[in-house]
């Protein structure tokens, strides 16, 4: 039992236990910083995919509001040909109906450019709260290595604090050493 309190108090064990130490709180910090580092490219590539999404909502829109716009010509076309074929005039309430039939197409076309602009907006404002994680996760990656500088800082000490204060063992004296005669 003396044997391995002796092996565990001895200078080799602790300049052992103390650079294990410091290597360990080095290592930690490492990987917590590289874990940082991995979520802020995956919070990068977020945001780059959601101002993909915007871009593709606003051509989904325009490709609408043109859908729309056919379709309404289309629609007061036909209205046109069966107020003519009626034979009662363009005039009156056929007019109005006209009118009210071009501004109704209007508003239509003006709801789905609306439509896509706020879809659009989502995406980037997503866009944005994936590039606030990214910046924090990289401040976080910093911290994590300063953090484990210090961390090590504090092993080393701590470790040179606990032999300081304990004697190193007397690895003999000369006169111990059978050396065929003394000195």
């Amino acid at each position: 039992m003396e044997a391995a309190v002796a092996v565990f108090s001895s200078p080799a064990f602790q300049i052992a236990s103390t650079a294990f130490q410091v290597i360990g709180a080095i290592s930690d910090a490492s990987s917590r910083a590289d874990a940082y580092e991995s979520q802020a490219a995956w919070n990068r590539y977020n945001a780059t995919v959601q101002r993909q999404n915007a871009d593709a909502a606003l051509q989904q829109s325009a490709s609408e509001q043109a859908r729309q716009n056919r379709r309404a010509r289309q629609v007061m076309g036909e209205q046109r040909a069966a107020t003519a074929q009626s034979g009662t005039g363009f005039g009156g309430s056929n007019l109005d109906v006209l009118d009210q039939s071009a501004t109704l197409a209007e508003l239509d076309m003006l709801n789905v450019a609306y439509e896509g602009q706020m879809r659009a907006r989502g995406h980037e404002i997503q866009a944005q709260g994936e590039d606030y994680s990214r910046l924090v996760n990289r401040s976080n990656a910093r911290n994590a290595r300063v953090a484990g500088i210090f961390s090590a800082g504090n092993s080393l000490l701590t470790g040179l604090g606990r032999m300081a204060r304990r004697p190193i063992a007397s690895v003999g004296h000369y006169d111990d050493w059978n050396y065929g005669g003394t000195f």
